[in-house]
């Protein structure tokens, strides 16, 4: 059996908006199994 991995692309251009940047945006989507 095939499994497909979930992929995203991770664009930000502003740092800190929204109190996330991706530096801590993007371990936490790879923990959850996506492809950043």
């Amino acid at each position: 059996m095939k499994v497909d991995t979930k992929k995203v692309a991770a664009i930000h251009d502003i740092s800190g908006y929204g109190r996330a940047s991706l530096t801590t945006v993007i371990p936490i989507i790879s923990l959850m199994g996506t492809q950043v």
